[in-house]
């Protein structure tokens, strides 16, 4: 799994949550409230109903994941490393 680069404390920011609250999202031991999606609707784009799609299926933290990875990009430990010369 490619994790985003944004931080947690970064990611709290955008929706006005703790970064500990974001850790749990983002690790699957917590799912966010209606309310909490329209947050993240409304800083990441992401739609509440393909959120709650997403929460239905099981797969909201990979989910949020992948939305955080479009946003801000891969880590770099996640990115090929070319080949030397």
């Amino acid at each position: 799994m490619t994790a985003a680069a944004a931080s947690n404390a970064q990611v709290g920011k955008a929706i006005g949550m703790s970064h500990s609250g974001v850790s749990r999202i983002r690790s699957g031991d917590r799912l966010p409230s209606v309310e909490r999606m329209v947050e993240i609707e409304n800083a990441y784009g992401w739609k509440t109903d393909d959120q709650i799609k997403a929460r239905s299926a099981g797969r909201y933290a990979a989910a949020f994941e992948q939305v955080l990875a479009d946003k801000y990009g891969a880590l770099t430990r996640d990115l090929p490393i070319p080949p030397s010369a």
